[in-house]
């Protein structure tokens, strides 16, 4: 049986250093949070005086604060949400002020 062996076997020494590799791999890999942030921060890039756009980005920060248990991430969601709601008092005071006109 001449062939190509597909699968070896690993001793224990080589387990070990798989297992060594496996934060780094973890760490690696994007989380849904991550993934929900890269989103939302190219919709406010596409989209700056969009109000939902920040506050799909603040979501997403908090997900991933969830995510992480870091709550290093609450800060950036409140400047997200702060944002938010200042282009949503601009845009509506733009609005009265367009309706007095009429």
């Amino acid at each position: 049986m001449g062939g190509i062996r597909l699968v070896r076997r690993c001793g224990p020494t080589h387990a070990l250093g798989l297992a060594a590799l496996l934060p780094w791999l973890v760490a690696a890999a994007p989380t849904p949070a991550d993934r929900a942030i890269a989103t939302a921060e190219g919709h406010v890039s596409a989209a700056p005086g969009r109000p939902a756009a920040y506050v799909e980005l603040a979501t997403a920060f908090m997900q991933k604060s969830r995510e992480a248990s870091d709550p290093g991430y609450y800060p950036r969601a409140a400047a997200a949400l702060e944002r938010a709601l200042t282009l949503d008092r601009v845009r509506r005071l733009v609005e009265l002020r367009d309706a007095r006109r009429r």
